[in-house]
C-alpha cells in the first residue's frame, strides 16, 4: 500500500492548523513586544493591545513569553517537530517550555515531549520533576482572571487526573494488582527512592482526598445558588 493511500487528509488538515496557530501566536507575541517598546512607560499598554485585537490578555501574555524565548529559526524548528503520533506540538507546549531557563534542559524536555507524546499537563509535571524549580523560574500559581475560567481550569485538570489514572496509572502494576500479587522486584532495585515516592504519593493522596471533599461541597453549594437564581 502506498504512502498516499494511507495518508489521512483530515489528520493532515488538523496538523496544518496546529502549525498555523503556533506561527500566529508567535507573531502575536512579536507584535506585543514591539508595542511595549513603543510604550515603555505605559503599564496598561499590553491590556490595550489585547483589547484592540479582541484577544484575552492571558493569551497575549503567553504569546509574549513565546516570542521572548524563541527566535524565528527556533519557532520554525518547533513547527517541523512531530511527536510519536506524527502530529506537531501545540503552541501551549512552547509556552510551557519557556519556564525552563536552561536552554539545554529545555531542548531535552522538548525532544522528550515529542518522543513520548506528552500533553501540556504532562510536560508541566516533567518540568516540576526535574527538581530545578529555581533554574526553571518556577512562579507562584496565578488565579484565572474570571470565576468561569477558574471553574473550567478546575474541571480540565481534574478530568486530566482521572484520565491518567484510568488509562495509565491503574492499567499496570503496582497500582492495580491485588496485595498478594504485587511484584516489588523492580522497586527493590532502588528501595530508598521507591519509599520516598510512596511517601510523597500517600501524602498527596491524603491532601487531595480532603481537598476533593471540600471542593465537592463547595461546587454543590454553588450549583444550588445558581439554580435558585436562574430565570425560569
Amino acid at each position: 500500500m502506498s504512502t498516499e493511500e494511507t495518508t489521512d487528509p483530515a489528520r493532515e488538515v488538523r496538523a496544518e492548523r496546529v502549525v498555523q496557530r503556533v506561527r500566529e501566536i508567535y507573531e502575536l507575541g512579536r507584535e506585543a513586544l514591539q508595542h511595549l517598546e513603543k510604550n515603555p512607560e505605559d503599564w496598561h499598554a499590553l491590556t490595550g493591545f489585547a483589547a484592540e485585537r479582541k484577544i484575552g490578555i492571558d493569551t497575549v501574555r503567553k504569546a509574549k513569553r513565546f516570542a521572548e524565548h524563541y527566535t524565528k529559526e527556533e519557532t520554525n524548528e518547533f513547527c517541523e517537530l512531530r511527536n510519536c503520533f506524527e502530529q506537531p506540538l501545540n503552541w501551549t507546549h512552547a509556552v510551557q517550555l519557556t519556564r525552563v531557563k536552561n536552554r539545554k534542559l529545555r531542548n531535552q524536555l522538548l525532544l522528550r515531549t515529542a518522543r513520548q507524546g506528552w500533553t501540556q499537563t504532562e510536560l508541566g509535571l516533567a518540568i516540576m520533576q526535574t527538581g530545578r524549580r529555581r533554574a526553571c523560574g518556577g512562579r507562584k500559581l496565578k488565579r484565572p482572571e474570571t470565576d468561569l475560567a477558574l471553574l473550567e481550569q478546575f474541571a480540565a485538570i481534574t478530568e486530566e487526573w482521572n484520565r491518567r489514572y484510568k488509562q495509565v496509572w491503574s492499567v499496570d502494576a503496582p497500582l492495580n494488582a491485588p496485595k498478594e500479587e504485587v511484584n516489588t522486584r523492580e522497586l527493590k532495585k532502588t528501595p530508598a527512592k521507591a519509599l520516598r515516592a510512596i511517601k510523597r504519593a500517600r501524602e498527596a493522596v491524603a491532601t487531595m482526598r480532603e481537598a476533593s471533599k471540600n471542593a465537592e461541597a463547595q461546587l454543590l453549594r454553588l450549583e444550588r445558588q445558581l439554580r435558585r437564581g436562574r430565570p425560569q
